[in-house]
Formats: C-alpha cells, structure tokens, sequence
C-alpha cells in the first residue's frame, strides 16, 4: 500500500504539473496569438491605406480644379509626388500639377488686372455709405442744435426780457 500511495502521490504530481502547464501554456498562446493578429490587422489597414493612397489623393486633386480651387490642388499633387513619386498615378499628378500651376499664375494675373476696377467700385460704394452716414449724423446733429438752443432760450429768456425792458425804457 505504501508504494502504491507513493505511485498515486507522483502520477497526481505529474498530472497536476502538466494540467498547469498546459493552462499556462494555453494563456500565453492566446495572448500572443491575439496580439499578432492585431498586428497583422493593423500592418493589413495600413499597407491598404498606404496602397490606395495615390488613387485617393490624385482624386481629391482632381476634384479640387473642377472646383477651381488651384491652390489647394497644387499641394495634394505636391503630397501624392512627394509620398508616391514611382506611383503609375505620378504621371497624371505631374500634368495635373503643371496644369494646376498654370492655373494659379492665371488666377493671379487675371486678379492684377481686376483689382484697381474692384476697388474703384468699392471705393464709390464705401463714399456713398459713408456719406450717407454723414448726412444722417448731420441731421441729427442739426435737430440737437435746435433742441439745446430751444432749452438754452427756455432758461435765458426772462432774463432778456428784463434787460430788453431796462433797454426801451
């Protein structure tokens, strides 16, 4: 009986010892596999964001001329050129960009050119409401000089009457 209760202390020993090996094995297995595929689905989001950028950003640039807004065209070519320069989209981005370059030097001659007209009729606007203001603080300003010159006479009046009496008198 001795050595068979010697032989069940060492089998639940061994029993006990993998049991727990097992779990812990089992734990840190499921922690890095977790890990990894986080990782791995992360690393996939981005490779594909980073694979469709250049097709993103030659769109947004795109869209951008057609709403002729040149400027902001220029830097999203700049950003795709600068990022994906060996893109199969770096191509149109680099017609794209002299286009767009092309564009602003237009937009800023044509501006030039507009400028003196537009602040001409600014100007002839700004006179006209700023003369209008003039006029009414005029106004008010005359209507005021009446009321105090009413109320200054209301309090000297007695008083040039007995000096108008003293005159004629």
């Amino acid at each position: 009986m001795i050595k068979n209760e010697k032989t069940r202390m060492i089998t639940n020993r061994i029993v006990s010892f993998l049991v727990g090996g097992l779990l812990v094995y089992a734990v840190i297995s499921m922690t890095v596999v977790s890990n990894v595929k986080n990782q791995n689905a992360k690393l996939t989001k981005e490779l594909d964001i980073s694979v469709n950028e250049p097709a993103r950003l030659l769109a947004d640039a795109k869209a951008q001329i057609a709403n002729r807004d040149f400027a902001k065209a220029k830097l999203t070519l700049t950003d795709l050129l600068e990022k994906r320069p060996g893109s199969t989209e770096a191509t149109e981005a680099k017609a794209l960009y002299t286009e767009a370059s092309a564009a602003v030097v237009t937009e800023n001659e044509n501006w030039d050119a507009a400028v003196v007209a537009i602040r001409a009729l600014w100007a002839k606007d700004m006179t006209a409401q700023l003369r209008a203001k003039s006029e009414k603080a005029r106004l008010e300003m005359e209507n005021g000089l009446s009321d105090t010159l009413a109320k200054e006479w209301d309090k000297v009046k007695e008083d040039a009457r007995v000096e108008w009496s003293k005159q004629q008198g």
